[in-house]
Protein backbone atom coordinates (compact mmCIF):
# COMPACT_ATOMS: atom_id res chain seq x y z
CA UNK A 1 0.00 0.00 0.00
CA UNK A 2 2.75 2.33 0.92
CA UNK A 3 4.62 1.48 -2.19
CA UNK A 4 1.51 1.91 -4.29
CA UNK A 5 0.88 5.25 -2.65
CA UNK A 6 4.45 6.35 -3.35
CA UNK A 7 4.14 5.15 -6.88
CA UNK A 8 0.92 7.04 -7.35
CA UNK A 9 2.43 10.15 -5.91
CA UNK A 10 5.56 9.68 -8.07
CA UNK A 11 3.55 9.23 -11.21
CA UNK A 12 1.45 12.23 -10.37
CA UNK A 13 4.50 14.43 -9.73
CA UNK A 14 6.23 13.21 -12.91
CA UNK A 15 3.17 13.94 -14.98
CA UNK A 16 2.83 17.38 -13.43
CA UNK A 17 6.52 18.07 -14.08
CA UNK A 18 6.16 17.00 -17.69
CA UNK A 19 3.13 19.25 -18.08
CA UNK A 20 5.07 22.13 -16.53
CA UNK A 21 8.04 21.55 -18.80
CA UNK A 22 5.76 21.32 -21.86
CA UNK A 23 4.12 24.56 -20.81
CA UNK A 24 7.37 26.43 -20.19
CA UNK A 25 9.16 25.04 -23.24
CA UNK A 26 6.29 24.90 -25.66
CA UNK A 27 8.59 26.84 -28.02
CA UNK A 28 11.42 24.41 -27.32
CA UNK A 29 12.58 24.08 -30.96
CA UNK A 30 13.13 27.83 -31.11
CA UNK A 31 14.96 27.87 -27.77
CA UNK A 32 17.14 24.93 -28.77
CA UNK A 33 17.95 26.65 -32.04
CA UNK A 34 18.94 29.82 -30.19
CA UNK A 35 21.13 27.86 -27.77
CA UNK A 36 22.71 26.00 -30.68
CA UNK A 37 23.34 29.28 -32.50
CA UNK A 38 24.85 30.91 -29.39
CA UNK A 39 27.29 28.11 -28.74
CA UNK A 40 28.32 27.44 -32.35
CA UNK A 41 29.02 31.00 -33.53
CA UNK A 42 32.44 32.64 -33.48
CA UNK A 43 32.34 36.41 -33.08
CA UNK A 44 35.30 38.52 -34.30
CA UNK A 45 36.82 40.93 -31.80
CA UNK A 46 39.65 43.46 -32.20
CA UNK A 47 42.81 43.28 -30.10
CA UNK A 48 45.83 45.57 -30.17
CA UNK A 49 49.50 44.69 -29.80
CA UNK A 50 52.83 46.51 -30.14
CA UNK A 51 55.13 45.24 -32.87
CA UNK A 52 58.74 46.24 -33.55
CA UNK A 53 59.17 47.65 -37.04
CA UNK A 54 62.49 48.28 -38.80
CA UNK A 55 63.22 51.86 -39.72
CA UNK A 56 62.30 52.87 -43.25
CA UNK A 57 65.91 53.76 -44.05
CA UNK A 58 67.41 50.50 -42.82
CA UNK A 59 65.40 48.57 -45.42
CA UNK A 60 67.32 50.32 -48.19
CA UNK A 61 70.50 51.18 -46.34
CA UNK A 62 71.69 48.45 -43.93
CA UNK A 63 72.94 49.98 -40.70
CA UNK A 64 74.88 46.95 -39.47
CA UNK A 65 78.12 48.44 -40.87
CA UNK A 66 77.82 52.21 -41.01
CA UNK A 67 80.24 54.98 -41.90
CA UNK A 68 79.13 58.40 -40.66
CA UNK A 69 80.85 61.30 -42.40
CA UNK A 70 80.96 64.83 -41.04
CA UNK A 71 80.28 66.78 -44.22
CA UNK A 72 78.88 69.81 -42.40
CA UNK A 73 79.80 73.18 -43.82
CA UNK A 74 80.83 76.05 -41.58
CA UNK A 75 79.09 79.23 -42.59
CA UNK A 76 77.92 82.44 -40.96
CA UNK A 77 74.31 83.40 -40.12
CA UNK A 78 72.42 85.50 -42.65
CA UNK A 79 68.97 87.03 -43.15
CA UNK A 80 66.49 86.56 -46.00
CA UNK A 81 62.92 87.93 -46.05
CA UNK A 82 62.58 88.50 -42.30
CA UNK A 83 64.05 85.07 -41.55
CA UNK A 84 67.36 84.46 -39.82
CA UNK A 85 69.35 81.37 -40.93
CA UNK A 86 71.66 80.06 -38.22
CA UNK A 87 74.08 77.13 -38.73
CA UNK A 88 74.20 74.47 -36.04
CA UNK A 89 77.52 73.99 -34.25
CA UNK A 90 79.01 71.32 -36.49
CA UNK A 91 81.49 69.61 -34.18
CA UNK A 92 79.04 69.36 -31.26
CA UNK A 93 76.27 68.02 -33.50
CA UNK A 94 78.50 65.40 -35.12
CA UNK A 95 79.74 64.14 -31.74
CA UNK A 96 76.18 63.92 -30.42
CA UNK A 97 74.95 62.02 -33.48
CA UNK A 98 77.68 59.40 -33.43
CA UNK A 99 77.52 58.99 -29.64
CA UNK A 100 73.76 58.38 -29.73
CA UNK A 101 74.16 55.87 -32.55
CA UNK A 102 76.68 54.00 -30.38
CA UNK A 103 74.50 54.23 -27.25
CA UNK A 104 71.50 52.79 -29.13
CA UNK A 105 73.49 49.93 -30.68
CA UNK A 106 72.43 51.22 -34.07
CA UNK A 107 75.35 49.57 -35.82
CA UNK A 108 77.59 46.63 -35.05
CA UNK A 109 80.39 48.41 -36.88
CA UNK A 110 80.44 52.21 -36.80
CA UNK A 111 83.17 54.39 -38.29
CA UNK A 112 83.27 58.16 -37.87
CA UNK A 113 85.34 60.44 -40.05
CA UNK A 114 85.49 64.09 -41.08
CA UNK A 115 85.38 64.81 -44.77
CA UNK A 116 88.21 67.32 -44.44
CA UNK A 117 86.17 70.16 -45.90
CA UNK A 118 87.17 73.64 -44.80
CA UNK A 119 85.11 76.66 -43.83
CA UNK A 120 82.90 78.02 -46.56
CA UNK A 121 81.01 81.25 -47.08
CA UNK A 122 78.23 79.25 -48.73
CA UNK A 123 75.58 77.14 -47.04
CA UNK A 124 75.12 74.96 -50.13
CA UNK A 125 75.73 71.25 -49.69
CA UNK A 126 78.86 69.77 -51.21
CA UNK A 127 78.67 66.13 -52.18
CA UNK A 128 81.26 63.66 -50.96
CA UNK A 129 83.89 62.84 -53.56
CA UNK A 130 83.56 59.45 -55.26
CA UNK A 131 87.10 58.61 -54.18
CA UNK A 132 86.03 58.78 -50.53
CA UNK A 133 83.05 56.50 -51.15
CA UNK A 134 85.16 53.95 -52.99
CA UNK A 135 87.99 54.01 -50.44
CA UNK A 136 85.58 53.65 -47.54
CA UNK A 137 83.95 50.55 -48.99
CA UNK A 138 87.35 48.93 -49.44
CA UNK A 139 89.15 50.10 -46.30
CA UNK A 140 86.32 49.58 -43.83
CA UNK A 141 84.13 46.97 -45.58
CA UNK A 142 81.23 49.38 -45.20
CA UNK A 143 77.69 48.74 -46.49
CA UNK A 144 76.21 52.20 -45.85
CA UNK A 145 77.72 55.67 -45.75
CA UNK A 146 75.72 58.40 -44.05
CA UNK A 147 76.86 61.89 -44.96
CA UNK A 148 75.67 64.65 -42.61
CA UNK A 149 75.67 67.54 -45.06
CA UNK A 150 74.00 70.52 -43.45
CA UNK A 151 72.23 71.54 -40.25
CA UNK A 152 70.66 74.89 -39.54
CA UNK A 153 67.73 76.76 -38.01
CA UNK A 154 65.26 79.17 -39.57
CA UNK A 155 64.13 81.79 -37.07
CA UNK A 156 61.36 84.25 -38.04
CA UNK A 157 62.33 87.79 -37.12
CA UNK A 158 58.71 88.95 -37.09
CA UNK A 159 56.00 87.03 -35.20
CA UNK A 160 52.32 87.75 -34.58
CA UNK A 161 52.23 86.08 -31.15
CA UNK A 162 53.97 86.56 -27.82
CA UNK A 163 55.88 83.32 -28.30
CA UNK A 164 58.45 82.46 -30.95
CA UNK A 165 59.77 79.35 -32.62
CA UNK A 166 62.59 78.01 -34.74
CA UNK A 167 62.56 75.30 -37.39
CA UNK A 168 65.57 73.00 -37.29
CA UNK A 169 66.76 71.31 -40.47
CA UNK A 170 69.32 68.57 -41.02
CA UNK A 171 70.23 67.41 -44.52
CA UNK A 172 71.57 63.90 -45.05
CA UNK A 173 72.77 61.74 -47.91
CA UNK A 174 72.54 57.96 -47.67
CA UNK A 175 74.87 55.90 -49.86
CA UNK A 176 74.55 52.13 -50.15
CA UNK A 177 77.80 50.52 -51.21
CA UNK A 178 78.03 47.24 -53.08
CA UNK A 179 76.74 45.50 -56.17
CA UNK A 180 73.72 47.79 -56.47
CA UNK A 181 74.86 51.19 -55.20
CA UNK A 182 72.05 53.54 -54.25
CA UNK A 183 71.97 57.14 -53.12
CA UNK A 184 69.12 58.96 -51.41
CA UNK A 185 68.91 62.43 -49.91
CA UNK A 186 66.84 63.12 -46.82
CA UNK A 187 65.90 66.25 -44.89
CA UNK A 188 64.56 66.08 -41.34
CA UNK A 189 62.62 69.06 -40.02
CA UNK A 190 61.61 69.77 -36.44
CA UNK A 191 60.02 72.80 -34.81
CA UNK A 192 61.11 74.18 -31.44
CA UNK A 193 58.93 76.55 -29.40
CA UNK A 194 60.07 79.21 -26.94
CA UNK A 195 58.32 81.45 -24.46
CA UNK A 196 58.73 85.16 -25.05
CA UNK A 197 59.68 86.98 -28.22
CA UNK A 198 63.42 86.33 -28.10
CA UNK A 199 65.54 83.19 -28.39
CA UNK A 200 68.91 82.90 -26.72
CA UNK A 201 71.36 81.53 -29.28
CA UNK A 202 73.13 79.33 -26.72
CA UNK A 203 69.81 77.72 -25.74
CA UNK A 204 68.82 77.34 -29.40
CA UNK A 205 72.11 75.63 -30.29
CA UNK A 206 71.77 73.13 -27.43
CA UNK A 207 68.15 72.36 -28.35
CA UNK A 208 68.99 71.93 -32.04
CA UNK A 209 71.83 69.51 -31.31
CA UNK A 210 69.58 67.43 -29.03
CA UNK A 211 66.55 67.44 -31.34
CA UNK A 212 68.35 66.81 -34.64
CA UNK A 213 70.60 64.07 -33.25
CA UNK A 214 67.54 62.32 -31.79
CA UNK A 215 65.76 62.57 -35.14
CA UNK A 216 68.64 60.90 -36.98
CA UNK A 217 68.72 58.01 -34.51
CA UNK A 218 64.95 57.55 -34.93
CA UNK A 219 65.39 57.44 -38.70
CA UNK A 220 67.91 54.62 -38.38
CA UNK A 221 66.55 52.71 -35.38
CA UNK A 222 63.64 50.25 -35.23
CA UNK A 223 60.44 51.63 -33.71
CA UNK A 224 57.39 50.25 -31.89
CA UNK A 225 54.02 50.50 -33.56
CA UNK A 226 50.58 49.62 -32.18
CA UNK A 227 48.63 47.46 -34.64
CA UNK A 228 45.20 45.85 -34.60
CA UNK A 229 44.46 42.16 -35.06
CA UNK A 230 41.20 40.22 -35.23
CA UNK A 231 40.63 37.13 -33.09
CA UNK A 232 37.46 35.25 -32.16
CA UNK A 233 35.32 34.69 -29.11
CA UNK A 234 31.88 33.15 -28.51
CA UNK A 235 29.11 33.19 -25.93
CA UNK A 236 29.80 29.86 -24.23
CA UNK A 237 32.79 27.69 -25.13
CA UNK A 238 36.52 27.24 -24.57
CA UNK A 239 36.94 29.89 -27.26
CA UNK A 240 35.31 32.46 -24.98
CA UNK A 241 37.09 31.31 -21.82
CA UNK A 242 40.40 31.47 -23.68
CA UNK A 243 39.62 35.02 -24.77
CA UNK A 244 38.80 36.02 -21.18
CA UNK A 245 42.07 34.46 -20.03
CA UNK A 246 44.01 36.34 -22.70
CA UNK A 247 42.57 39.78 -21.91
CA UNK A 248 43.25 39.16 -18.22
CA UNK A 249 46.93 38.49 -19.03
CA UNK A 250 46.97 34.71 -18.61
CA UNK A 251 48.47 33.71 -21.95
CA UNK A 252 49.28 30.12 -20.95
CA UNK A 253 45.69 29.40 -19.97
CA UNK A 254 44.43 31.11 -23.12
CA UNK A 255 46.67 28.89 -25.25
CA UNK A 256 45.53 25.75 -23.41
CA UNK A 257 41.82 26.61 -23.82
CA UNK A 258 42.18 27.54 -27.48
CA UNK A 259 44.01 24.28 -28.15
CA UNK A 260 41.14 22.42 -26.50
CA UNK A 261 38.66 24.30 -28.65
CA UNK A 262 40.66 23.55 -31.80
CA UNK A 263 40.91 19.84 -31.04
CA UNK A 264 37.66 19.05 -29.22
CA UNK A 265 34.95 21.53 -30.22
CA UNK A 266 31.85 19.98 -31.78
CA UNK A 267 31.47 22.90 -34.18
CA UNK A 268 33.77 23.30 -37.16
CA UNK A 269 33.61 27.10 -37.15
CA UNK A 270 34.79 27.24 -33.53
CA UNK A 271 37.72 24.97 -34.39
CA UNK A 272 38.71 27.27 -37.25
CA UNK A 273 38.41 30.31 -34.98
CA UNK A 274 40.54 28.66 -32.29
CA UNK A 275 43.36 28.03 -34.78
CA UNK A 276 43.24 31.69 -35.83
CA UNK A 277 43.52 32.73 -32.18
CA UNK A 278 46.50 30.42 -31.69
CA UNK A 279 48.13 31.95 -34.77
CA UNK A 280 47.73 35.39 -33.21
CA UNK A 281 49.17 34.20 -29.91
CA UNK A 282 52.28 32.88 -31.64
CA UNK A 283 52.69 36.06 -33.67
CA UNK A 284 52.67 38.09 -30.46
CA UNK A 285 55.60 35.91 -29.34
CA UNK A 286 57.43 36.59 -32.65
CA UNK A 287 57.03 32.91 -33.56
CA UNK A 288 55.94 33.67 -37.11
CA UNK A 289 56.55 30.19 -38.52
CA UNK A 290 54.36 28.57 -35.85
CA UNK A 291 51.75 31.21 -36.50
CA UNK A 292 51.63 30.28 -40.19
CA UNK A 293 51.30 26.60 -39.25
CA UNK A 294 48.18 27.40 -37.20
CA UNK A 295 46.74 29.35 -40.12
CA UNK A 296 47.30 26.30 -42.31
CA UNK A 297 45.41 24.23 -39.72
CA UNK A 298 42.55 26.73 -39.79
CA UNK A 299 42.36 26.58 -43.57
CA UNK A 300 42.41 22.78 -43.61
CA UNK A 301 39.70 22.71 -40.94
CA UNK A 302 37.40 24.77 -43.15
CA UNK A 303 37.55 21.89 -45.63
CA UNK A 304 36.03 23.90 -48.45
CA UNK A 305 33.14 25.18 -46.35
CA UNK A 306 31.79 28.60 -47.25
CA UNK A 307 33.25 30.68 -44.45
CA UNK A 308 33.88 33.72 -46.64
CA UNK A 309 34.70 36.27 -43.93
CA UNK A 310 37.01 33.85 -42.08
CA UNK A 311 38.76 32.86 -45.30
CA UNK A 312 39.29 36.53 -46.14
CA UNK A 313 40.71 37.21 -42.68
CA UNK A 314 43.07 34.22 -42.87
CA UNK A 315 44.37 35.23 -46.31
CA UNK A 316 44.99 38.80 -45.13
CA UNK A 317 46.64 37.59 -41.92
CA UNK A 318 48.93 35.27 -43.88
CA UNK A 319 50.21 38.23 -45.93
CA UNK A 320 50.85 40.21 -42.73
CA UNK A 321 52.88 37.35 -41.24
CA UNK A 322 54.94 36.88 -44.40
CA UNK A 323 55.66 40.62 -44.40
CA UNK A 324 56.77 40.45 -40.77
CA UNK A 325 59.08 37.53 -41.58
CA UNK A 326 60.58 39.58 -44.41
CA UNK A 327 61.01 42.64 -42.18
CA UNK A 328 62.54 40.64 -39.32
CA UNK A 329 65.80 40.33 -41.25
CA UNK A 330 66.29 44.09 -40.79
CA UNK A 331 65.87 43.78 -37.03
CA UNK A 332 68.69 41.30 -36.48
Amino acid sequence: MKMQMNGSISNSVSESAREYVRHIFKDCPVILFILFFMTSCAAPVAVYVDVLEPSLKSRKFPADSLLVVNNLQRWKPFEVDDTLYIPVQTDTLFKQITQKLVDNDCSKYLVRIDSGLVESDSCFIKSLPDSLLEASSVDYNIRTILSIDNAYAKVPLVTISDDCWADGYICLTYNRIGIRPTQEKSTIVGRLYYKGNKIKEEELQADLVRRLSDDIVRELMPFWQTVGRTIYTSLASDLRYGYLAYISGNREQAEQLWKQAAEESTFRKLRVAAYVNLAFLKESEDSFTESLVYLDCAEREMNGKDYASMKQLIDKYRKILKHRIEMSQYLK
